[in-house]
């Protein structure tokens, strides 16, 4: 084989880990600190923020690695939704009866 076709295999091969790796992520319970800031899509720096100021749901078992539960930052992620129109006009229907 020449060069060119070593590439492409190799090129190939890292994009199957990839989405490997992406797919044990994302039926992983527990999630490390990166992989927390990865599914959240947010940076290194903003969940160390957000976990100094306790604004996100975390556990620290041991007092020094940080760990994440998936369906407690999924549930987190979808706590702060905003209704739609028509669903407040709704709720101030019925606060109104």
């Amino acid at each position: 084989m020449d060069q060119t076709a070593w590439e492409l295999i190799v090129n190939k091969l890292a994009a199957l880990e990839a989405k490997l790796d992406n797919l044990v992520q994302q039926t992983q319970e527990v999630l490390s600190f990166k992989e927390a800031y990865q599914f959240l899509g947010v940076s290194e720096s903003q969940l160390y923020k957000m976990t100094s100021k306790r604004i996100i749901p975390f556990s620290k078992p041991a007092g020094k690695r940080i760990y994440f539960d998936r369906r407690h930052l999924v549930q987190w992620m979808l706590g702060r939704s905003k209704k739609t129109n028509k669903q407040l006009q709704s709720q101030a229907i019925e606060h109104l009866k």
